[in-house]
């Protein structure tokens, strides 16, 4: 028997996965990493979360491998678990002013802007 479930986090932005269980007959043929996909698919395009955590205990190397390769992260660890994260991208990308000079005073009008409507002197 398998076993894979997912949900959103607590704060309710960020997702999670727990628990991920193959059974060891089916374990090596990729089922995992499938599942993996899959549900990081479903809560990335679902529910929009900008991160996955998972945690897993740090003796179980094959995790361990599985969630490396799929691009988590540690984040955190107690003594006995790995607390890990898989950072979403959206393509959101962030532009330099150093790379772009010519935008300087546009961004500088702006951020005053709304500063000012912002503060009460």
């Amino acid at each position: 028997m398998s076993l894979i479930g997912c949900g959103l986090d607590e704060d309710g932005i960020s997702g999670y996965i727990n628990p991920l269980m193959i059974d060891e007959r089916f374990q090596r043929q990729g089922i995992a990493v499938t599942a993996m996909r899959l549900i990081m698919n479903d809560l990335i395009c679902k529910y929009h979360v900008p991160c996955i955590h998972i945690n897993h205990r740090k003796e179980n190397h094959a995790a361990m491998r599985l969630y490396e390769r799929l691009g988590f992260f540690v984040y955190s660890e107690t003594d006995k678990e790995f607390c890990r994260s898989y950072m979403v991208d959206y393509g959101v990308q962030i532009l330099s002013l150093r790379e772009h000079p010519e935008w300087a005073d546009e961004c500088r009008e702006f951020l005053l802007e709304h500063f000012n409507s912002r503060v009460s002197l």
